[in-house]
């Protein structure tokens, strides 16, 4: 049986409904002395969401299907003055039984090591409460007699950090919500933080790259570009993290000593080839596009292998086909899309002004057996 694809973010104001109908069911709360509830307000809850997430030390995290289906909630919190953290999990009885508790709750175990840099993390179940019991086990915890400091209690199962840096768990939830994938001299993996830097490089600095990816748009969106305000949106964005069986719709490209150099990503089209929002829900072709930034990193390769993996993934997993649009004047472009095997399937005459001039538009379709051919080629050649 497949796993479940989940997503788990940062608990923020808009989840708080649905943490509400979580507290309130006496099904869940039951095995903390609420078999009715909590009966917990809005009001209540918009006050405990302001104590309660103030990272690194304290942080409450809202769990969700692929789909935005609701399962749950887990939290840690770390006491500053001896280091340990307390954690819990609580799911809807419709998530239960189904290995989310399982992963869930090891990343933030994770989280609490790594973010809250606590020294031991722990878990007090309730006695009867045998499923608990049996998911702390499985993730490594041991019953210990518990600490005179913590509230009465019966019950006090823990994991130091040593003990998790040198089990096999940690790099299993490590890889569970990261994707990385390495194709010759090429890395492409999941956006971090310190992307965030390069990017607003990218926009104020190094912006040749701005040339030959949709010049007619990259003029407006230099000049509207606030680096501020592209700190807090993706810090905000970087606060969700994605199972690793979520289809990435992009990469960061680095090369394998590590240098950051660029990125792709892919967007839907109709059957005109025009555009279609993610947001919309709308079905559509999958559309490919690559940008390497760093200018001293050109006419080397590396999009060409960049793009070989991304399309690999993409058709590994169910893509029937790719596509790929550009304008006339990106002979690069056009040249790496016709090596992998694309096919011009619409040439728009005079779509795109660019630098005074006007170009076609030009969009292709993958001939999957073309590429599969320079994928055999090109592995011989390695």
């Amino acid at each position: 049986m497949g796993q479940d694809k989940i997503i788990i973010q940062v608990t923020r104001e808009d989840d708080l409904k649905n943490i509400m109908r979580l507290w309130n069911n006496g099904e869940v709360m039951q095995w903390v002395g609420y078999p009715d509830g909590l009966g917990i307000t809005m009001t209540q809850l918009k006050e405990w969401l302001v104590r309660t997430v103030q990272p690194p030390q304290r942080c409450h995290y809202s769990i969700f299907l692929a789909d935005g289906s609701y399962c749950g909630e887990t939290f840690y919190r770390v006491a500053p003055d001896t280091g340990v953290a307390a954690l819990d999990i609580k799911l809807l009885p419709t998530a239960q039984g189904r290995g989310i508790a399982y992963r869930a709750l090891a990343f933030t175990i994770n989280q609490a090591f790594q973010t809250g840099q606590a020294a031991r993390v722990y878990v007090d179940p309730h006695p009867d409460n045998a499923r608990a019991w049996r998911l702390y086990e499985r993730l490594g915890f041991i019953s210990r007699p518990r600490p005179r400091n913590l509230p009465e209690g019966t019950t006090y199962l823990e994991i130091t950090r040593e003990a998790w840096q040198t089990s096999k768990m940690k790099e299993r939830v490590s890889t569970d919500f990261r994707v990385e994938l390495k194709y010759k001299d090429i890395i492409l993996r999941d956006y971090i933080a310190s992307d965030i830097e390069d990017d607003i490089r990218w926009m104020t600095e190094e912006t040749a790259w701005h040339e030959w990816d949709a010049p007619w748009e990259m003029q407006e969106d230099l000049k509207n570009f606030n680096p501020d305000d592209f700190r807090q949106k993706m810090y905000k964005q970087l606060q969700q993290y994605r199972s690793r069986e979520i289809l990435r719709t992009s990469f960061e490209l680095c090369t394998t000593d590590g240098v950051h150099i660029g990125g792709c990503n892919s967007y839907l089209i109709d059957d005109n080839y025009n555009w279609i929002p993610r947001a919309s829900g709308k079905q559509g072709h999958i559309a490919v596009g690559i940008d390497i930034c760093e200018s001293a990193y050109w006419s080397q390769g590396y999009g060409t292998m960049a793009l070989t993996a991304f399309i690999s993934y993409l058709l590994e997993n169910g893509a029937p086909t790719v596509y790929t649009q550009t304008w006339s004047g990106n002979k690069r472009m056009i040249g790496l899309a016709q090596k992998l095997g694309f096919e011009i399937c619409q040439l728009v005459p005079n779509k795109r002004r660019v630098r005074g001039k006007l170009y076609d538009g030009l969009t292709f379709k993958l001939n999957v057996d073309k590429f599969k051919t320079f994928l055999d080629r090109d592995h011989i050649c390695q």
